[in-house]
């Protein structure tokens, strides 16, 4: 029978006769060579410049590239044909999802992802018809620029709105958006619908939401208006004339220089982090958990970029955007 002590001295001889043979030091360099070979691919595929010349999507024939009055956009506003629809990404979404009962692994199921999805169409089509003006926001931006769609473990939808418009948007609301519902707190507020979320448990609103943040201006910039995001700034010329990008099927508004936007509200926002709000139950998250992007590519879809191999239309400069699932390219734009 084996004592504690002698269980201690098998294991250290065990160790003993590892060490000495080079075990470790050649499990060592074999993983040093995969990480090696794994993030050489990963940075060939994912190439960065400066950030000035981030990738911009730029509605067509339109002189200086504002934000087109939205009373004239289809439904759908699809500036290519060439992206795939939603219910095609969650379909693709869900088909290769693997499954690590890890901090990474999906907070919706496929139902509820559509459900989000209805719901954030609704909101869309909403200021379309109305010419509100608003841009995708937090995760929900972070999602287009990195994946073209919602982060894959995230579980609300982000959006901002000038704050000079949140009168007439209560007031259109409350008049004439029948499916969608509002509920107002402190600063920023959630969208809901009866048609696609499941009402919260001592909650006046449902799950998935759409949360609805605001911003003021000055002559220089744009100021986040919730002063628990310490009191954000951008340069107005880092995010107006607002242009467009891939989300789930659809062609949505964002800042004119994501990437700028993005490094200046998050201190690592190439990093992957696990959420750490979990909104169906409303409570903060009780573990966190980091890792390199790359670590998840053959998990999720990842929207890499690269250099132009020709000068882009209109003349400008920008990257190339690949959407791609495990390594399978589905479009680029």
């Amino acid at each position: 029978r084996l004592t504690s002590r002698k269980l201690l001295l098998l294991v250290g001889l065990i160790a003993s006769w590892l060490s000495a043979s080079g075990y470790f030091l050649h499990q060592r360099a074999k993983h040093r060579r995969v990480e090696a070979t794994r993030q050489s691919l990963w940075d060939s595929v994912n190439n960065r410049v400066d950030q000035q010349q981030s990738f911009l999507l730029l509605p067509p024939n339109n002189d200086g590239f504002p934000l087109p009055d939205w009373k004239s956009i289809v439904k759908g506003h699809e500036l290519t044909n060439n992206i795939i629809s939603d219910t095609e990404y969650i379909r693709l979404l869900y088909a290769r999802v693997d499954r690590r009962r890890d901090l990474f692994d999906p907070r919706f199921n496929h139902t509820q992802m559509h459900m989000l999805i209805k719901l954030f169409w609704l909101v869309d089509d909403f200021c379309r018809e109305h010419n509100i003006v608003y841009f995708m926001y937090g995760s929900t931006l972070i999602g287009s620029y990195r994946h073209h769609g919602l982060v894959p473990w995230d579980d609300d939808i982000d959006i901002m709105v000038p704050i000079a418009e949140r009168d007439r948007f209560v007031y259109l609301l409350r008049t004439r958006a029948k499916h969608l519902r509002l509920y107002t707190w402190a600063h920023h507020w959630k969208l809901w619908s009866p048609d696609t979320t499941v009402k919260l448990l001592f909650r006046n609103y449902g799950w998935p939401f759409v949360d609805l943040f605001f911003y003021g201006e000055n002559s220089t910039h744009i100021l986040e208006m919730d002063p628990n995001y310490n009191g954000l700034a951008y340069k107005k010329e880092h995010v107006l004339p607002l242009h467009y990008r891939p989300f789930m099927g659809r062609w949505l508004p964002a800042p004119r220089d994501t990437a700028k936007f993005l490094v200046l509200t998050y201190r690592d926002p190439d990093g992957c982090h696990s959420a750490y709000f979990y909104h169906d139950v409303e409570k903060m998250a009780k573990r966190k958990q980091k890792t390199r992007c790359e670590m998840l590519a053959k998990r999720f879809p990842f929207a890499l970029k690269s250099l132009p191999s020709s000068t882009l239309e209109n003349g400008m400069t920008g990257l190339v955007e690949t959407l791609y699932i495990s390594d399978r390219p589905l479009y680029s734009v």
